[in-house]
Order: C-alpha cells, then structure tokens, then sequence
C-alpha cells in the first residue's frame, strides 16, 4: 500500500467536506492506494452520529462518494463528478471504539463514465455498507482545467 498526499491542500480555497484537513468540520479522511483500488482508515467521533452511537447514513454515502473520486483519481488517472449512487446499508457502524476502513474497486469503465463498488467495514472487518457509484469522466485535460486535477504523480513524494 502506498500513502497519498492530498494535492489540493496546496490550494488556499480548497475547502473539500471529505478529505481537507483545512475544513474543521469535514471528515478530514486520508487514503492509500492498493493494486485493487483505493482504502482509507478512519475513527469516527459523536459529531458524526445519527442515532445513539451509530454512524449516520449520510456521513456513510459521503464517504463511499469520497473514496470513489480518489479511485478514479488514481486509477484512471483523471478526474469525474456523481452521477448516480447506490447505498445498502447492511450493519450499523457503531461510532465507539471504531476504527473503519473505507474501500473503493473499479467495477466496470466504459467511455464517459466508471462505476466503483466501494464498501465500509468495522474494527472487525464486518461488512456494514456497500456501494455503486456511478461517475461521470472527464477527459484528463478537462478534468485539469475544471476541477484542478493535478495528475496521478502529485498524490506522490
């Protein structure tokens, strides 16, 4: 597994909810890449809950949304937005005590678009979230000049 710099925290306005550690209030989440894909390590806090020490379900979508646009990042080497995303909420995350791994895996690429199955599993390795998400790609030279994508090499020392 490889460790990935976050590029975009070179930018003074970026601002992203899922992986800058500029937003106090975001998720603040780090990734690595694997040959599959993409994981990311992450404890969850109170301020994330939805029921009573549950990890709330739409915190849980912006992080299967999140790792998917890093998959694409390192994998495919350009950048997309959402299009579609299916979320299957199998177990609830218990926030205590909870070090959880999210995952993202390429499932299908076709011309304009990719689909990631991308999963969140418990301290124990329980399977509790699963996902398909569907992106839109852009060509690298326009995902660099719309969205900033700085190319595979930047996530690298």
């Amino acid at each position: 597994m490889k460790t990935l710099l976050n590029p975009y925290e070179k930018e003074s306005e970026f601002n992203c909810f899922g992986c800058s550690e500029q937003n106090k209030i975001g998720l603040q989440m780090k990734f690595m890449e694997t040959p599959e894909g993409v994981i990311s390590k992450w404890k969850p806090d109170k301020r994330f809950e939805g029921y009573f020490n549950i990890l709330h379900g739409g915190i849980q979508a912006t992080m299967v949304d999140e790792i998917s646009s890093w998959v694409i990042n390192m994998k495919l080497d350009t950048a997309g937005v959402t299009s579609k995303m299916e979320v299957e909420y199998l177990k609830p995350v218990n926030i205590e005590n909870n070090e959880i791994t999210i995952q993202g895996i390429i499932e299908k690429v076709g011309k304009r678009e990719v689909v990631i199955n991308a999963t969140i599993y418990d301290q124990n390795d329980k399977l509790c979230t699963k996902a398909r998400v569907t992106y839109f790609l852009y060509p690298k030279a326009v995902a660099q000049r719309k969205l900033k994508y700085p190319g595979k090499e930047a996530y690298f020392e």
